[in-house]
C-alpha cells in the first residue's frame, strides 16, 4: 500500500522539505494463538496475543547520495483488541556518512547481540534487562569494512541517560558480535517512599536515597511495603538530619548499571549455532560513597542451536539459558535459567504455525503456546 505524499523531518539536526515517498509501505503481522501453563499456578488455556504489530514505513532518495527513510509501527492486543502501544516511530538519513536515526528504534544491543542468537519466537531470553527498543534515542550507524557499528544514546522519563554500543561482522558462516551499555545513577528520583524513624514518620524521599539513609542504619527492619523502618537505639530524630545531611553530601555521586555481551555463530551441516554470554552489574561497590543493599551481578550464558528440518517446511530452535547472580535479587529483572523449544511450519502465504514450551528452573511455572502467525 502507497501513500502519496509524507513530510518528514530531522529534529535539532536539520529539517527535509516535504517529499514523496514512492516506496511507503503498509505491513503487519497477525500473532494470536492458546497459552497455557504446567506446574504451580497452572491456569487454563487462554487465547492470547504474542506481539501483533503494524506499521508503516519509507524511504526516498531526497539529493545525491541522502536518503530520508522513517519507521511508525504499533502493536496491538490481537485476542481482544484491549489496547495498542507504540513499537516504533523514527525518522533518520543515511548516505556515504552512515546513518543517523532520531526516536523509539531497536537499539545497538538489539542489533548486534540480541539478533545474532535470539531464534525462539517468544519465550527466547536476550540475556539482559533492557528493552531491545528504546524512546528518546539518537543513533548513529555505520560500518568499516565487514565490521558494522551502531551507537546509541538515550534518555528514560526521568532524564537518566544510557549509552550503547555494538558491532557485528561476518565471515563466511561465522557471525560475531559485541554489545555494552551502561546507565548512570539509574534510581533517579522516580520512586517516592515514606522514612520512619524510631517509629514515627520523618520525611519522604526518593527511592535512591532512602536506600542510603537505611544502609547508614546500623540496625534496619525492612517491610513488604514502601515503607522503610530504621530501628534501633541509634535512629532517633537527632540522628536523622546527620544521616540525611549525609545522604545529600553522597547524591552527588552516580551509581551505574552496565552490561557487555559477546556472542558467536556458525552455520555447521545445515544447522545453525550461536553461543552468547554477558554480565551485567548493578550498583558501584568500588565507590564507598554509592554503597547500596541493591548491589548485584548477574552472569549469563545462552545456547541457541536452529536449523529447518529437510524440505518439510519445518524449522526449529533449542536455546538453554544459565544465570548466576550474586547480591541482591532484587536488583535485576532478567529472566531465570531456562530451556525453550520451538518448532515452526510454514504454511505458505505468509502464513505459520508456532509451537513452543519454555521449561523454567525454581518454582516459575513451565508454559507453551500454540499460534499462528499471519503476515502482510
Amino acid at each position: 500500500m502507497k501513500k502519496q505524499l509524507i513530510a518528514v523531518g530531522l529534529a535539532g539536526v536539520l529539517t527535509v522539505p516535504s517529499i514523496a515517498l514512492a516506496d511507503a509501505t503498509l505491513y503487519g503481522s497477525f500473532r494470536t494463538g492458546l497459552g497455557f501453563s504446567s506446574g504451580d499456578g497452572a491456569g487454563d488455556a487462554e487465547v492470547m496475543n504474542f506481539g501483533s504489530r503494524f506499521g508503516i514505513r519509507g524511504s526516498s532518495e531526497v539529493s545525491e547520495g541522502l536518503t530520508a527513510s522513517y519507521n511508525l509501527e504499533y502493536g496491538f492486543n490481537s485476542s481482544n483488541l484491549s489496547g495498542v502501544s507504540g513499537r516504533h516511530a523514527a525518522i533518520g538519513l543515511s548516505g556515504g556518512f552512515g546513518s543517523i536515526t532520531l526516536g523509539q528504534t531497536n537499539t545497538a544491543t538489539q542489533n548486534h547481540y540480541n539478533s545474532v542468537h535470539h531464534a525462539p519466537w517468544w519465550f527466547g531470553t536476550d540475556g539482559h534487562s533492557k528493552a531491545s527498543r528504546q524512546a528518546r534515542k539518537v543513533s548513529y550507524a555505520s560500518s568499516v569494512g565487514a565490521v558494522g557499528f551502531q551507537i546509541d544514546r538515550y534518555t528514560d522519563a526521568n532524564g537518566t541517560a544510557t549509552i550503547e554500543f555494538g558491532a557485528s561482522a561476518a565471515a563466511g558462516p561465522v557471525n560475531v558480535g559485541v554489545a555494552h551499555w551502561t546507565t548512570e545513577d539509574y534510581d533517579g528520583t522516580s520512586n517516592p517512599v515514606q522514612v520512619m524513624i524510631a517509629g514515627s514518620s520523618a520525611h519522604k524521599v526518593t527511592d535512591d536515597a532512602d536506600r542510603k539513609l537505611v544502609y547508614e542504619c546500623s540496625e534496619t527492619a525492612l517491610n513488604d511495603a514502601d515503607t522503610k523502618v530504621c530501628s534501633g537505639s541509634g535512629a532517633t530524630a537527632e540522628t536523622t538530619d546527620m544521616k540525611l545531611a549525609k545522604m545529600e553530601a553522597a547524591d552527588d555521586a552516580t551509581e551505574k548499571m552496565s552490561f557487555t555481551g559477546f556472542v558467536i555463530s556458525a552455520g555447521l551441516a545445515g544447522m545453525n549455532l550461536a553461543v552468547a554470554i554477558g554480565s551485567e552489574d548493578h550498583g558501584d561497590p568500588d565507590n564507598p560513597d554509592t554503597e547500596k543493599i541493591d548491589e548485584s551481578k548477574t552472569d549469563v550464558s545462552i545456547v541457541t542451536l536452529s536449523g529447518s528440518i529437510a524440505d518439510s517446511g519445518v524449522s526449529y530452535a533449542v536455546q538453554m539459558t544459565d544465570s548466576d547472580m550474586t547480591g541482591d535479587s532484587d536488583a535485576t529483572a532478567m529472566d531465570p535459567s531456562q530451556t525453550v523449544v520451538s518448532l515452526t511450519s510454514d504454511l505458505g502465504g505468509g502464513a505459520s504455525l508456532v509451537f513452543e514450551h519454555v521449561a523454567k528452573k525454581g518454582d516459575a511455572p513451565d508454559a507453551s503456546l500454540i499460534g499462528l502467525v499471519v503476515n502482510f
